[in-house]
């Protein structure tokens, strides 16, 4: 589906003589609407920073978002203008939003200078396009991470730390399509558990280390999801010896309440966050969260996942049934309530039952 603004921005006069760009901003829009990354670069100062950042890092930068485009099915990006909306910011500031011919998604940029000369050019987070209503539709960023900006000073320290970091994320990620090894995992999380204590989740999360800082984190997850692995075989053989357990309430409900800690706490993300696409799993392997080249086998995870599978068949359809929470009362539970924090535990509805049957 192609999508069309209902005023696109007409990017040059019409006129016979006038059909190619004639000065750098009309440049920039034209070629941004071509995604053509090469001509951007020819086309911006060496010698200004944008967003803070040197050339070269804003180009990078700018790679990175044509690429979700590119993912998303655009061939092209069409140009609506629009101005900063920000009052702490750069209100009033002109710019223009940048639309997926296909997906719809869109990166809002101000730009700095006359009309013929670029000065910067910014990434706009609370931009009002003149003529659309982008707030339904996805927004494609641009951060520059403090140690990306043109005045940032590397001490040696950090040197070293990113080095490891770098060192740690090549020996998991290469630049041709891999499938991970799940017997290295834990050995490659031991190695590095030392540096990964290193950082600080409000600031190297928003760095050049952050690479490594969320290849570790998923990582570690996944690991811990393996190591489930004896306990939901125990967790399904203790299942399928009670033949009579489908048609049996208490022993279902029985079954529910001991397994509840490793499915809805132990296991919870396994398939909200990572093997949650189905097309995706019938192919036999999920590419890991924000990764292009990584691949997880979903063989190494068959046994988590049948269980997660059969224990979520039935359980939901019981806490529904078993609630203590009026449904009039269920959306407007106060935030760290007893009820709110215990809404979803069967063990939970089942033990006040109890009390109240006393």
């Amino acid at each position: 589906m192609r999508i069309y603004p209902k005023s696109q921005l007409t990017l040059f006069p019409k006129d016979s003589t006038h059909h190619s760009p004639r000065n750098q901003r009309e440049a920039f829009l034209f070629y941004m609407s071509k995604m053509d990354s090469e001509m951007l670069n020819l086309i911006l100062d060496d010698n200004r920073t944008y967003q803070e950042a040197k050339k070269d890092v804003f180009i990078e930068k700018i790679n990175e978002a044509l690429s979700v485009f590119s993912k998303n099915g655009d061939t092209e990006l069409l140009v609506i203008k629009g101005k900063c909306g920000n009052e702490s910011c750069h209100k009033g500031c002109p710019g223009y939003a940048f639309i997926g011919n296909c997906s719809g998604a869109h990166l809002d940029l101000i730009m700095e200078g006359n009309s013929t000369q670029i000065l910067d050019i910014c990434h706009c987070s609370d931009f009002n396009a003149e003529t659309e209503d982008l707030s339904e539709t996805e927004s494609i960023s641009i951060d520059i991470n403090y140690d990306e900006e043109a005045n940032f000073k590397p001490s040696a320290e950090y040197a070293l730390k990113l080095h490891k970091c770098n060192r740690a994320v090549e020996e998991i990620i290469s630049e041709e399509m891999r499938i991970l090894d799940i017997s290295y995992l834990e050995y490659w999380i031991e190695k590095y558990r030392e540096l990964y204590g290193t950082m600080d989740i409000f600031t190297d999360c928003l760095s050049r280390f952050s690479t490594f800082f969320f290849l570790y984190d998923k990582l570690k997850d996944l690991w811990q999801f393996h190591e489930l692995k004896e306990e939901t075989v125990l967790a399904l053989k203790s299942f399928e010896e009670q033949t009579e357990i489908r048609d049996n309430e208490d022993l279902l409900l029985e079954w529910l309440v001991k397994y509840e800690e490793l499915s809805q706490n132990n296991l919870c993300s396994l398939t909200s966050l990572y093997f949650c696409e189905e097309e995706e799993i019938k192919t036999g392997f999920i590419k890991l969260y924000n990764t292009d080249n990584l691949l997880i086998s979903v063989a190494d995870f068959a046994e988590q996942l049948k269980f997660k599978s059969l224990f979520d068949s039935y359980y939901f359809n019981m806490v529904e049934k078993y609630t203590t929470i009026p449904e009039s009362e269920q959306n407007n539970l106060t935030p760290g309530s007893e009820d709110s924090t215990h809404q979803y535990s069967l063990k939970y509805h089942l033990e006040k039952r109890k009390k109240l049957n006393k």
